[in-house]
């Protein structure tokens, strides 16, 4: 998998997030299945060549319907801007600081398990809607003061 990886300050993003949101869409049996899309970025997009701003967007209102599941984690970059462009709630972004991946990963796995949990009891639209990072979370992960509304 990371056999081509380059490291060229060039961010395929919206081929990244497409790529991998077709593929796993292709593995989702139903609707009733949870999907929670997490991705944690330290670029903005500059190099896609097979997505636009438009499709991904499109994507993830479509998969948001079926209640899946999207967050957004950047670092080094406006994270709300971009999650925002993308059609990541406010919620669900974080302005990451990179020296706190293990708060990061600890946020997401608790979201994760909040989010299944949800979903076996109300269903996947639900569980969407109920799980967001609490300030707290977003403090932990180094945020200096997460926006309002």
């Amino acid at each position: 998998m990371f056999d081509n990886y380059r490291p060229d300050h060039m961010t395929p993003l919206y081929d990244a997030v497409g790529t991998t949101l077709a593929a796993t869409e292709g593995r989702v049996t139903g609707d009733k299945d949870g999907v929670i899309f997490t991705v944690m970025t330290d670029g903005m997009e500059n190099a896609s060549k097979e997505y636009g701003l438009e499709q991904i967007v499109a994507m993830i209102e479509r998969l948001k319907k079926r209640g899946w599941k999207f967050m957004f984690l950047g670092a080094d970059i406006d994270a709300y801007a971009v999650g925002r462009s993308l059609g990541f709630a406010a919620a669900d972004t974080v302005q990451l600081e990179k020296g706190r991946m293990r708060a990061a990963f600890s946020a997401s796995r608790s979201k994760t398990t909040m989010y299944d949990r949800a979903r076996r009891r109300f269903g996947a639209k639900a569980a969407e809607e109920s799980v967001g990072f609490t300030d707290d979370e977003k403090t932990d992960m180094g945020e200096k003061e997460p926006p309002r509304g």
